[in-house]
């Protein structure tokens, strides 16, 4: 159980690093995201897993 949630949680992580790298690789080539794109994907990530700060409840 603690091994699948470290794999877990490293997996995340992975995830999130790769995400981020292809970011900068992008605004390397193209430039800043511009205030109207990093809204348009603040208001994504809010619908995909709510509000930040906002508790999220499991069953």
């Amino acid at each position: 159980m603690i091994g699948r949630a470290l794999e877990q949680y490293l997996d995340d992580r992975r995830v999130l690093r790769a995400g981020l790298r292809a970011m900068a690789d992008y605004e390397r080539e193209y430039g800043p995201f511009s205030e109207e794109e990093m809204a348009e994907a603040d208001a994504r990530v809010a619908g995909l897993f709510g509000q930040p700060g906002e508790e999220r409840r499991t069953a």
